[in-house]
Order: C-alpha cells, then sequence, then structure tokens
C-alpha cells in the first residue's frame, strides 16, 4: 500500500498526513499570534480609557 507524498523544495517528502498536520499546526500558530495581537490591542485600550496618558 504506498501513500502519497508531496515534494517540497530540499527534496524531502512529506505525507498527506504530515502535510495536513502542518498546516493545522500552522492554522494553530496564526491563530495564538491573533489572539495575542487583539489582546494587547484591547489591553492598550483600557488603559487609554483610563487616562494612562494624562499627567495629574
Amino acid at each position: 500500500m504506498a501513500e502519497h507524498t508531496r515534494p517540497t523544495g530540499d527534496g524531502i517528502r512529506l505525507t498527506d498526513l504530515e502535510v495536513r498536520r502542518r498546516s493545522q499546526r500552522n492554522f494553530a500558530l496564526a491563530l495564538s499570534l491573533a489572539g495575542l495581537v487583539g489582546l494587547f490591542y484591547v489591553m492598550t485600550l483600557v488603559k487609554l480609557g483610563a487616562g494612562a496618558g494624562i499627567p495629574h
């Protein structure tokens, strides 16, 4: 039983399962990064809204 493989630029061949898992891992990392960026954005808005930039 032969598995389908896909060549990459350096000659390493990945199975369909490996390609699918890599894609899922990349999507999870992108989602995590987007969530972190969103969290920092919201934290900045909260701080600015509380008057963090106004001297007392």
